[in-house]
């Protein structure tokens, strides 16, 4: 099976950071999504206003769904369907707890610490 590769910056970026399993899952939900978003706008260009369109092809509670997701179709095409969240981090990119600490980390303790009070000098008792 072929895995669609995405060409904006944004789903590239996505793509990486997800595993082949979860990308493959949002491409075949943005293939079915797009099969309904094709199906209102054919209907609107027949004629049929958006709302009209949108309440044939879809039940009442969906209609802000598709709303939301057709300029965005207008504008970039069948990317625009697919999830672009990156996700939650691959353990491979986590840091380790036995790994030694990275730079950031490290100026954040600093960063945190403050050192104990100092003395108040003694008054003169002149």
């Amino acid at each position: 099976m072929d895995v669609y590769e995405p060409t904006s910056l944004p789903l590239i970026r996505v793509r990486s950071r997800v595993t082949d399993a979860t990308w493959q899952l949002r491409v075949a939900q943005a293939t079915r999504d797009e099969v309904v978003i094709k199906r209102i706008l054919a209907a609107e260009a027949k004629g049929r206003s958006l709302n009209e369109a949108i309440a044939q092809a879809l039940p009442a509670n969906r209609r802000s769904w598709a709303l939301r997701r057709i300029p965005s179709y207008r504008e970039l095409g069948f990317e625009a369907l697919i999830d672009a969240r990156s996700g939650a981090s691959t353990p491979a990119s986590r840091p380790s707890a036995k790994a030694a600490p990275s730079s950031s980390s490290c100026h954040s303790l600093a960063a945190s610490y403050s050192p104990p009070p100092r003395p108040r000098p003694a008054e003169s008792r002149r």
